[in-house]
């Protein structure tokens, strides 16, 4: 659910974001292009990744990845390159992330009961990514910034990271000796 409410949330209003910065909506628009173009390579080499290192390592650094392109742009003043690292991060955990969930969801519970595990999964995701655009649009009505967005992910991203790095040996490994 953190996860999902992060991926919508800032997909919806990423460009107003950047936006707010003070660079001009095209070009805001073309940072944002940067999020889809690393998120299609991350989706390809964290599959690679997880076949070689703990899953729950790579898990923790998927969450961590939205929660430091938050910092950033709340701890500089955000000049271009600022922004294309930020987005990179958010385009990188949102390439990465489906594929971390069902690799850990398939270890840790097996495939007996992997189609209604991933159902409920997707079902919490799709319930906070339909609530958390109309949420943040909210707050950004109220405190004409998205500053509050950008801690809310921060504080998600780090719950779920934690959540993630504390997760026990898988249950079924498969023989892969990085588990």
């Amino acid at each position: 659910g953190c996860f999902a409410f992060y991926s919508f949330t800032m997909s919806v209003n990423l460009v107003p974001l950047l936006a707010e910065t003070g660079i001009g909506m095209a070009q805001a628009a073309g940072v944002a292009g940067i999020m889809g173009l690393v998120g299609i390579g991350a989706r390809i080499a964290v599959g690679v990744l997880l076949d070689r290192f703990p899953a729950r390592i790579i898990g923790t650094i998927t969450m961590l990845m939205p929660a430091a392109g938050c910092a950033l742009l709340l701890a500089f003043e955000p000049g271009t390159l600022v922004l294309m690292a930020a987005v990179a991060l958010f385009g990188a955990a949102i390439g990465a992330e489906i594929d971390v969930v069902t690799y850990l969801a398939s270890r840790h519970f097996g495939m007996k009961s992997f189609a209604s595990l991933m159902g409920a999964i997707i079902g919490v995701g799709a319930l906070a990514s339909s609530i958390g655009p109309v949420l943040v649009g909210r707050l950004h009505d109220v405190y004409k910034s998205y500053d509050p967005l950008l801690m809310i992910v921060m504080g998600l991203m780090a719950i779920g990271a934690v959540a993630v790095l504390t997760m026990k040996r898988p249950q079924y490994d498969w023989g892969n000796p990085a588990h």
